[in-house]
């Protein structure tokens, strides 16, 4: 019990951290848009300004301004829409301030997510040290205070994770039910997550050559999908690609975006493909990339990750540990190739077992190392 009383006392300081920054920090480029898209879903009960981002996150933060009277406006544009609604009555500070608390939740589930994986790999000392740290990392914290969609992607990875970890430790129908869950929420937090999970599943498939029962959960997850997006059936609105007849393969994927209840999520799937197809337009290191720089992802977490957290890390390289670092090294690999380069966001999901490896390291390698790394 002591443990769970020391785990809410790091969440408690952490959480009053991020919240000490909602008034102090004007709105980002994407927050008015993410918004717009969220008051859509409550106000109008439909989602259809935009599909490239899944809805889960935006719900949340637009839970708060629209139980405190906000509505949408009628803009044609997002990020106009956004800040009509932050601006409504004279309450941008009230407004912004509501919607950055919704996604603190988000925060609180990866922190609970690091310390249940922590523990069950390696007990509640390094699951308390793991989670510790992953609290206190700058870029956690960061997101954690902002209305966007990437500490929602981050915590609910986590979380799916973490049930997988539980359910190959002890297989149950009810495991599968929470894998389920977790992952119909992942999906819903973020598209990018598909691929993250989608990596998790396969590795521990392998890992353990078992992973039939897991289709259950994968259904159970497209319910839970679907039903953030309402289940709606009316796809009427959803412009069907041009088809060309000498792609059939593709033409019958694009006009997969008329199938009811899942119409919207395989064109927001789509969209996200296209977008990485295309690239976007980002630098390192002095250099300007349209589709991306293998070095980037590699080059800002070795930047914006604290050294002491990066030097516990590879302390932390044993056989005892090597599957949080095998995740750790197949989550980087699977973002190297990736055109689109827009920040440390993108890359969070690896602190997830990286900061279960520094815990591990804090707890038991020598204290004349791991005293001043903490401190």
């Amino acid at each position: 019990m002591k443990y769970r009383w020391l785990l809410l006392a790091l969440i408690l300081i952490s959480s009053l951290r991020i919240a000490s920054t909602w008034q102090h920090f004007s709105a980002t480029a994407d927050e008015p848009s993410h918004l717009a898209c969220g008051m859509e879903w409550w106000s109008e009960h439909k989602y259809t300004r935009e599909y490239h981002h899944a809805p889960l996150a935006r719900i949340a933060m637009a839970f708060g301004p629209y139980m405190a009277g906000a509505r949408s406006v009628g803009h044609e544009r997002m990020d106009d829409e956004g800040n009509a609604i932050l601006w409504e009555r004279g309450q941008y500070w009230r407004t912004l301030t509501l919607a950055r608390a919704g996604i603190l939740p988000f925060f609180w589930l990866a922190c609970w997510s690091v310390w249940s994986l922590g523990k069950r790999l390696y007990g509640d000392w390094v699951g308390l040290a793991g989670a510790g740290i992953f609290s206190m990392l700058p870029a956690v914290l960061a997101h954690a205070g902002l209305a966007t969609t990437d500490m929602a992607a981050v915590a609910t990875f986590a979380w799916t994770l973490d049930r997988l970890h539980d359910w190959y430790t002890a297989p149950s129908r009810w495991g599968l039910a929470w894998i389920g869950l977790a992952f119909g929420l992942a999906a819903a937090a973020k598209f990018s997550n598909l691929m993250f999970v989608g990596l998790v599943v396969g590795f521990f498939i392998v890992l353990h050559r078992r992973g039939w029962p897991l289709l259950l959960s994968g259904l159970l997850a497209l319910v839970v999908l679907s039903g953030t997006y309402r289940f709606v059936y009316d796809t009427q609105d959803i412009p069907v690609p041009q088809e060309r007849p000498q792609e059939p393969i593709k033409n019958l994927v694009k006009r997969s975006v008329r199938v009811p209840f899942l119409g919207p999520i395989i064109r927001g799937v789509l969209e996200v493909h296209a977008h990485n197809k295309d690239g976007h337009m980002s630098q390192l290191m002095g250099q300007v990339n349209q589709f991306g720089d293998w070095r980037f992802f590699p080059v800002i977490l070795a930047v914006k990750t604290p050294l002491a957290v990066l030097a516990l890390f590879f302390l932390g390289w044993r056989r005892a540990t090597w599957v949080p670092i095998a995740l750790a090294l197949l989550l980087l690999a699977s973002i190297l190739p990736v055109h689109i380069n827009l920040g440390l966001r993108h890359a969070m999901h690896l602190y997830v077992p990286l900061s279960v490896v520094a815990g591990w390291s804090l707890v038991h390698l020598a204290r004349w190392l791991t005293v001043p790394l903490a401190a």
